[in-house]
This record gives structure tokens, C-alpha cells and sequence, in this order.
């Protein structure tokens, strides 16, 4: 059975189906997607601020915990020279309970003792191995001296000679003094110019007479070291300043003291924060003092995004401020890419899961639409393979209800159709025999009729005949009063009989009337009874 599919654009059921349960499939994963990448997005931001917000945290807590020691440790130096007799011109009784602290802390460089009388004693710590004793005997000389030792306390060597040495010059000794209490020495260089540090010092009074100072001292490498070996989960860089810009730690390899620029002296320097080579560091530093002119203005936490060589950082600033003259800003560089990979990783994990659901949901949606529409398309093929008039019946073997129901509907009305169709052809024949018959009485019909069409012809064309030869004899006729003869239009007398029987059918048969035969033959009784 042919159908014209021209007129109108037309959709198959399968691949409708099929791109109906792909686009289904693919909004939902896309969707999913994308909501979940923008909740990834915010809870690594979230978990990357707690991240940070922890760090600042841990690094204040430990910095604080360890130069709380320092004020401990000189409290507890104070308490053994308050405790003992001890004769400040010969410090050398210090030699083994220094030693014994420094050994108890890590982040302690050193322990020492300065005199007003310009002795002074101290113990560091190398490694935990070796330990060095500085020594300056006025009794004896002006000098310094470094001595390498053992863990027992063992001097081993002299390392290194510092004259004319005095602690009473020295900026831990002063800012003691100054204070009159526990305070916090300026950041400084060590009278042997191997190292920088900073002092938790105490002033020592005996009957409100300076006797000395203690002191505990931190190398700013040791805050270094604890900011290196901090657990980094965002590979951040963390760095610690003064208010003037000089660095005062860093957990990158960066120097914290330099040679004199210039070349013309070994003097050690400092190192602002903005002169260093790692990128990070300069360029944060640069990007506070553009924003703040000056580091003192800045006394709540920041927490910024930057960009730094064409890269996203947040930029974590926060002040460490302790009493006795440590007035800190610890710095967290933090690059957003870390931050963002575990998303982004998880983002490719789930694009490709969800390529692989869509292409397993396609496949399904394949199978399932072929299941499902395989039967409306036998259905479609056994319907147009029939020949219009000869319907037959579809076997139906499928399981859909509404299929079932379709095919049982289907045969319902081709079983109608056929009956209707045979019902059809029986009244058809029946009515071509009638029909035949008809025509027949029609030919017969028109043949008589045709006859008596020529016999009315035949008459028309006599009447019209007639009526024309009666045309003929109308008219006025000059007939003469006497003889009764008639004028022709040529101007001849003819006799009536003549002239009517030329311009007619008309035929004479002569005889005489009773009048006339009275009249002229009086003799004859011809018309007597």
C-alpha cells in the first residue's frame, strides 16, 4: 500500500525516541555537572580558607608556645641565681645548667648571660651533637670567644675570636635594660656574624642593682626551619616580616642575611622582604605597600586574591604581636590552582563517568527503544505490505498491551473491511447487471427514438415544404372579374387552374356545380335526386 510521505515532514518513532532519552540523558549529566563543579568550586575555596584560616593558627600557636619558653627559660635562670651564691665575676657556674636547657629545646639556639661587668657566658646549639661556649672574661681580656663542644659539655676547640666585645653595647642587653623587665631584644645579627636571632631578656637585680641579663635566644633560621617543615597542603609559601619590611622568616630557601650590598666590607645585612628573588615574596610585599604605603596600617587579617605572573594567589596576611616589642605580619601565599586541582581532577573523573553513563544510557536507550518501538514498526510493515482489498490478519506476538490492543483493533477492522469490501463487489456486480440491462433498454430507446426523430425531421422538412409552397399563393392576386383568370408576375393572364397548380401540389379534378349546371345546362337535371 502506497502512502505519500511528500506533502508533510514526518518523524520516525525510533530515532525520536532515541534522541528524546540521549537529550534526557545528556541535560541530566550536564546539569550534575555543571552544579556539581560550581559546589566543588566553593567547597575548595571553603576548605582552602579553613585550610589557611588552620595554618594561622598552628603558626601564631607555635610561635607563641616557643617564645613563651624563652620568658620561661630566663625565669627560671633568674630563679636559679636568686636560689645560689652566685659570684657574677666568674660565670662559668652557668656552664652546665645552660647547657642542660638547650639541650630540652629545639627552637632555643642559645642561653647566656650577660654582666654589667662585662662578662658574659652563653650556650648554643649546633645540632644535637655539637654545641659551642662563648665566653668573655673581663678579669682576662676584652675578648670573645667561641668554643666548639661536645654534648657533655666538653670544649673541644676555639672557633673563632671576637675583640673588644662588650654585652652592655649590644641591642638585647639595652632593651633590657630599658624595659625593667621581660622584654623582646630588636632583631639582630650575632656578635659572630654566623648568624640573626632574636631575645627573650630579663634584667637581673640584686637589691635594685643591675647585676645583668639574661638571655634566651632564637635564630630567625630555627622559626624558618618550622615554617619549611610545616605541613603544606596547597604547596602555600609562608613568610614572616617586621612592620619595617625586613624578613624575619620564610619557609623558602631564601637568605635572611646578606653581605654588605656594596661589596665593601663582610658586614652582614638584612634582607627586605620585596628585595628577595622568590617571585612570591616580592611580589606580595609589593602588593601590600601599593595598597597600604606602609606596614603599620595594616592591623586586622587580610584575606585577598592576586595575581601573580598571570596566576591566581590568595593572599593571607595576619598580625603577630607579643608583649615586650614582637610586632610580626605573618604572610600565607596560597596558589589557587592547587586549590582548584583536587576539583578539577574530580571534574575530569566525573566528565568521564559521565560519558560513560551517557554512553551506556544511549546503548540502553538504544535496546530499549528498539524493544519498545519493534513492533509498532512490524506492525507499520505488515499494514503497508497488504494490497488495498485483500486485508489480512497480523499475527501479534508482542508483549505491549497497547500493541496487543493496536494489532487486535487492526484485524477487527481489516475482518470489517473485508466483509464491507466483499459486500461491496456483490453490489457492484449487481448493479453492473442492472446497469447492463438498462443500457440496453437505453440503446433500444435511443434507436426509436432516433426513428421517430427522422420521421419528425421527414414531416418538419414536408411542413416546411408545404409552408413554403403556401408562401407561394399568399399575397394580393389580380384575378379578372369576368374570366377569373390570374396576373403572374411576368404579367400573364392564367387560367387559375394553371397558376394554382404550378405554385402548389395541388391537382384539379373539373366538374360543375348545381348553380352552374342550371344556369348553363337548364336542359340537364344533373344534380336532380
Amino acid at each position: 500500500m502506497e502512502t505519500n510521505l511528500n506533502q508533510h515532514a514526518y518523524l520516525s518513532i525510533r530515532p525520536t525516541l532515541l534522541i528524546i532519552i540521549s537529550a534526557l540523558v545528556l541535560m541530566t549529566s550536564s546539569i550534575i555537572g555543571y552544579y556539581y563543579f560550581n559546589f566543588g568550586q566553593k567547597a575548595a575555596k571553603q576548605l582552602a580558607s579553613n585550610v589557611i584560616d588552620s595554618n594561622q593558627l598552628s603558626i601564631s600557636r607555635e610561635l607563641k608556645n616557643t617564645l613563651a619558653k624563652s620568658h620561661a627559660i630566663n625565669r627560671m635562670n633568674a630563679e636559679y641565681i636568686n636560689t645560689n651564691l652566685i659570684n657574677f665575676r666568674n660565670l662559668t657556674e652557668f656552664k652546665i645548667p645552660f647547657l642542660n636547657i638547650v639541650k630540652s629545646f629545639d627552637m632555643i639556639r642559645a642561653v647566656a648571660f650577660g654582666s654589667e661587668f662585662g662578662d658574659f657566658i652563653g650556650v648554643g646549639k649546633r645540632s644535637q651533637e655539637v654545641f659551642n661556649f662563648t665566653i668573655a672574661d673581663k678579669t682576662k681580656d676584652k675578648n670573645y670567644y667561641v668554643y666548639l663542644a661536645d654534648k657533655h659539655g666538653t670544649l673541644k676547640s676555639l672557633e673563632q675570636t671576637v675583640e673588644n666585645y662588650f654585652p652592655q653595647n649590644r641591642s638585647w642587653y639595652k632593651s633590657a635594660i630599658e624595659a625593667k623587665g621581660p622584654s623582646w631584644s630588636p632583631v639582630y645579627i650575632w656578635a659572630s656574624q654566623t648568624n640573626i636571632g632574636i631575645s627573650a631578656v630579663l634584667p637581673v637585680y640584686n637589691e635594685s642593682e643591675t647585676k645583668g641579663v639574661l638571655m634566651s635566644a632564637l635564630t630567625l633560621d630555627s622559626i624558618s626551619d618550622y615554617l619549611r617543615t610545616f605541613k603544606k597542603i596547597y604547596s602555600e609559601q609562608i613568610y614572616i616580616i617586621d612592620r619595617s619590611g625586613m624578613l624575619i622568616a620564610t619557609s623558602t630557601a631564601e637568605p635572611l642575611i646578606i653581605n654588605d650590598k656594596n661589596g665593601k666590607s663582610t658586614k652582614l645585612e638584612r634582607v627586605k622582604a620585596k628585595e628577595v628573588t622568590n617571585i612570591l615574596i616580592q611580589q606580595s610585599t609589593d602588593y601590600l605597600l601599593r595598597r597600604f604605603s606602609d606596614f603599620k596600617q595594616i592591623t586586622i587579617n587580610l584575606n585577598e586574591t592576586i595575581k601573580i605572573e598571570k596566576e591566581n594567589y590568595i593572599l593571607n596576611v595576619f598580625p603577630f604581636a607579643l608583649e615586650g616589642g614582637i610586632d610580626w605580619l605573618g604572610v600565607i601565599v596560597t596558589p589557587v590552582e592547587k586549590i582548584l586541582a583536587p576539583v578539577k581532577a574530580s571534574m575530569q573523573t566525573t566528565i568521564w563517568a559521565s560519558l560513560f553513563i551517557l554512553m551506556c544510557a544511549l546503548s540502553i536507550g538504544f535496546f530499549v527503544t528498539r524493544f519498545i518501538t519493534r513492533p509498532i514498526i512490524n506492525l507499520n510493515k505488515d499494514i503497508t505490505a497488504f494490497i488495498p482489498g485483500k486485508w489480512g490478519t497480523i499475527k501479534n506476538d508482542s508483549r505491549f498491551k497497547e500493541v496487543y490492543q493496536l494489532t487486535a483493533s487492526y484485524n477487527s477492522m481489516t475482518r470489517l473491511l473485508n466483509e464491507a469490501f466483499d459486500s461491496l463487489e456483490q453490489k457492484v456486480e449487481q448493479r453492473t447487471i442492472e446497469l447492463s440491462r438498462t443500457n440496453e433498454d437505453l440503446i433500444v430507446q435511443i434507436k426509436e427514438r432516433r426513428q421517430i426523430e427522422q420521421e419528425k425531421e421527414k414531416l418538419i422538412s414536408q411542413l416546411q415544404k408545404s409552408l413554403q409552397q403556401v408562401k407561394k399563393l399568399s399575397g394580393l392576386l389580380p384575378i379578372c372579374a369576368h374570366c377569373k383568370k390570374i396576373r403572374d408576375d411576368k404579367g400573364y393572364w392564367n387560367q387559375i387552374e394553371s397558376y394554382i397548380c404550378e405554385r402548389s401540389e395541388a391537382d384539379f379534378s373539373h366538374g360543375i356545380c348545381p348553380e352552374c349546371a342550371k344556369k348553363l345546362y337548364p336542359d340537364f337535371d344533373i344534380y336532380d335526386d
